[in-house]
């Protein structure tokens, strides 16, 4: 009888080892998964996912904002930059959005500017595109020109320029409202600082 209470304890105290072993293994493998998911690169799709959500949620913003103004965009607007006179002034001001198209000219050196304000349901539909300039990171060369990501004035633009009319096309998203474009044969270091001079930041925030 005693023998049999000795093999009984036995059995239970190698028992309890084996599940305590068996447990052990379990957390180890738990441990090591998490770690596995909490270092894992995100796939494709995954990375995608972020800046388009991003670009839904500014979406459902600018939809419930006021577009400029025709009063607005004209107390903005300088009558002279760069050396260059206003022409050929254009303005659709909406309740669900607003443009504008001006040429600044002096002989044969121009700036085209143009501005879709996101503002409205059908603008923020209008500026849809411009949200994936600031993710690209392009560098084309072309024959007589190029077209590549650029960073000035701390705004991130797609830049084009095309050799043999020795224009520039630049292309940027600004305050996440603003889609706007330059297109201009002044120099590149002349046609960027004019863009610093327009001060985009004082057209109208909400």
């Amino acid at each position: 009888m005693k023998t049999t209470h000795i093999y009984l304890a036995i059995l239970i105290v190698v028992s309890i080892a084996l599940s305590c072993k068996d447990n052990a293994t379990t957390m180890d493998t738990n441990d090591t998964e998490t770690t596995a998911l909490q270092n894992k690169e995100p796939s494709g799709s995954e990375a995608e996912e972020k800046p388009q959500l991003k670009w839904r949620e500014n979406v459902e913003v600018l939809k419930n904002l006021t577009p400029l103004s025709e009063a607005e965009f004209k107390g903005w607007l300088p009558s002279s930059i760069a050396g260059l006179n206003q022409q050929d002034l254009v303005i659709n001001a909406y309740e669900d959005f607003a443009t504008l198209n001006v040429n600044f000219k002096n002989g044969d050196t121009y700036l085209k500017l143009n501005i879709i304000d996101g503002a409205g349901t059908r603008g923020s539909q209008l500026v849809a595109p411009a949200h994936k300039i600031a993710t690209e990171n392009l560098d084309r060369k072309v024959p007589k020109g190029y077209t590549k990501t650029v960073k000035k004035n701390n705004i991130i633009a797609r830049e084009k320029y095309k050799e043999i009319i020795n224009e520039y096309r630049i292309l940027f998203f600004y305050n996440d409202r603003f889609y706007i474009t330059v297109t201009s044969n002044l120099d590149r270091d002349k046609l960027w600082q004019t863009i610093k001079d327009l001060k985009f930041g004082n057209l109208r925030k909400q």
